[in-house]
């Protein structure tokens, strides 16, 4: 019921409807040192200020950031993320149709006009070179060898914000168009669109699998299990409404 939201109790929680943050918003300034950091990239800094000063936490080279590793992905995830790259400037019907023959193996061909389409820009061949609009044959051949039973990778859109943070770092990759950009999302990255501010150190090892799981959460599953502060914030907002009013 959208009227129960502009009660006094819980209108905290759409606190945020009007000025919603996206992805570019959260990351940007995290590509390059010559990026400057966002609004709410400084609020977060200036909302959660580290009160318990540097215990614990690794000292830093200059420029150098707290769970900021590049992931190194291989050619061909790097050629895979190109082209979800590419399917996020076409149709939802003509994305679908590059995402069903990746899925199936060429199984469920794609379209003509949708090879057509992705051609118009460069993607990223097998071998890790950039191919500048490649013919649509050339396409086809790169498509045909990039099958993943992944059915939820996607890119990043630089406008909106991002999709729920999960605890797998290979489900999204970066939305910068540069072949560095070509890889899945840092820690802090994911940290910066939980709302984390960088001062928060996350220990663990960065990624975990196996029988190791039992005995170690990872970071990128903290950041993805975690309560955002933000949203922290907000129902603590809420949590005390409510204890004012049932005193």
């Amino acid at each position: 019921d959208p009227e129960l939201f502009k009660s006094k109790i819980i209108s905290t929680l759409v606190t945020h409807k009007d000025k919603l943050v996206s992805v570019k918003d959260a990351i940007d300034d995290l590509r390059s040192d010559n990026e400057k950091p966002s609004r709410y990239v400084k609020n977060l800094g200036k909302q959660f200020k580290n009160r318990h000063g540097p215990k614990g936490v690794p000292k830093l080279k200059e420029g150098e950031r707290l769970n900021h590793e590049l992931r190194c992905n291989s050619n061909k995830v790097k050629a895979r993320f190109r082209i979800y790259q590419r399917l996020q400037k076409l149709t939802r019907d003509e994305a679908r149709s590059a995402e069903s023959h990746l899925k199936t193996q060429g199984d469920v061909a794609c379209l003509p006009k949708v090879l057509e389409s992705l051609a118009k820009d460069w993607v990223m061949s097998l071998d890790g070179k950039k191919m500048l609009n490649p013919t649509p044959k050339d396409l086809l051949g790169i498509l045909d060898q990039l099958y993943t039973k992944k059915q939820t990778q996607r890119a990043l859109q630089a406008e909106i914000p991002a999709p729920a943070a999960l605890s797998i770092p290979d489900d999204a990759c970066h939305y910068h168009e540069s072949e560095e950009s070509l890889r899945t999302l840092t820690v802090r990255e994911m940290a910066r669109i939980q709302s984390f501010p960088d001062w928060y150190f996350i220990r663990s090892k960065v990624t975990t699998g196996g029988k190791m799981r039992k005995f170690e959460v990872p970071q990128y599953t903290q950041i993805g299990n975690a309560v955002p502060p933000l949203l922290g914030v907000a129902l603590g907002k809420v949590c005390k409404d409510i204890l004012s009013v049932t005193g």
